[in-house]
C-alpha cells in the first residue's frame, strides 16, 4: 500500500514519459530497500523492535509449562540485542521457567509510570533517575541487579578543542533530551558559554553513527561521545576535551515478581559476563 500511494502518482502523471517513470519508480525502490536495511543481521520474520529466542534459533526449544510467560527485557539499543540473547537462551534455568526470551527496545520517551506498576519488562536496563522521574516509588516493583561501570564524556574534533571553537563553530548533538552524553551534558556546558539551545550553531543528529559521520564530513567541528566510541578507540586521529568523569551508566533492573533464586542468579551471571565483553 505504502509503495501503491507513491508509484501511482508517478506512473500516471501526464507529463512523464513511461520510461522516465520507470526509471523513478527503480530509483524509489533502491532507496526504500537503503533506507530498511538492519544494521546487524536480524531474522527476516522479526518483530519491530523486539528479537527472541525463537527468532534467533529454529531449534529452540524449553522446558517450561505450556502456560508459562516469556521472559521480556528492554534494552536502549537494538545492537544489544543479539549479543545479550546469546547469553541467555541456553541458560537450562530460564528454558524451564519462560516460554521464550524476549528481548525489546523502545525510544525513552515511550517509558511511562505503567511501564514500572505493570512490571512490564521482568529485566531493564535504566538508570535510577530515570525510573525514580516515572514512579518515585519504582523500588517497591524493581531492584538492581547489575551495577554498570561508570564512563567519561569527552568532546572530539578534528582541530583543537578551546573556548573560541565550541562557541563560533557547528556543534552536532544528539536528537534525543534524554541522551547524558549526547545531549544533556554538553548542552550544560554550552550553556556556561552562552550557546543557547535553539542557536543556529547547533546540529541534531538521529544516532551516533550520524554524529561521526557529520564530524568526518565537516559539517560540524565538535561532537560529544564517550570513552566506549570508536572515536576513542581511534583517539590518536581526533582532538579530545573532557565534558564529564565518572558518569553512572545505570544498572540492569529486575522486577520484584521474579522470585526464582536460580533465574536471578542466572541472569546476574549472564548480564555482568555481556557488561565484561562490551568493555
Amino acid at each position: 500500500m505504502f509503495m501503491n500511494e507513491l508509484v501511482a502518482p508517478l506512473w500516471h502523471h501526464p507529463r512523464a514519459p513511461r520510461y522516465y517513470a520507470l526509471a523513478g519508480i527503480i530509483g524509489l525502490s533502491l532507496l526504500l530497500v537503503l533506507l530498511e536495511s538492519p544494521q546487524i543481521n536480524f531474522p527476516a520474520n522479526m518483530n519491530f523492535k523486539q528479537l527472541s529466542c525463537k527468532d534467533i534459533r529454529a531449534s529452540y526449544t524449553t522446558q517450561a509449562q505450556p502456560e508459562a510467560a516469556q521472559l521480556d527485557l528492554l534494552i536502549p539499543a537494538h545492537v544489544l540485542a543479539q549479543p545479550l540473547l546469546e547469553q541467555l537462551c541456553g541458560e537450562a534455568a530460564l528454558q524451564d521457567a519462560y516460554s521464550d526470551i524476549v528481548v525489546h527496545w523502545l525510544p525513552r520517551e515511550q517509558l511511562t509510570p505503567e511501564t514500572i506498576y505493570q512490571q512490564q519488562f521482568e529485566v531493564m536496563w535504566a538508570r535510577d533517575y530515570q525510573l525514580a522521574g516515572l514512579s518515585p516509588d519504582y523500588q517497591l516493583h524493581y531492584q538492581a541487579l547489575v551495577a554498570l561501570p561508570t564512563y567519561r564524556v569527552l568532546w572530539f574534533a578534528r582541530q583543537a578543542i578551546d573556548r573560541e571553537l565550541l562557541s563560533t563553530q557547528r556543534i552536532g548533538l544528539l536528537h534525543d533530551t534524554f541522551s547524558r552524553s549526547g545531549y544533556q551534558l554538553p548542552m550544560q556546558a554550552l550553556s556556561d558559554l552562552a550557546v543557547a539551545p535553539d542557536s543556529a550553531q547547533l546540529r541534531f543528529y538521529p544516532s551516533r553513527q550520524a554524529l561521526v559521520e557529520a564530524l568526518n564530513k565537516g559539517e560540524v567541528a565538535v561532537i560529544p561521545d564517550t570513552n566506549y566510541s570508536p572515536l576513542y578507540q581511534q583517539r590518536e586521529q581526533y582532538y579530545q576535551a573532557e565534558l564529564a568523569s565518572n558518569v553512572s551508566a545505570g544498572a540492569w533492573f529486575v522486577s520484584r515478581s521474579v522470585s526464582n533464586d536460580a533465574v536471578l542468579q542466572v541472569l546476574q551471571q549472564r548480564l555482568s559476563q555481556l557488561l565484561e565483553s562490551l568493555g
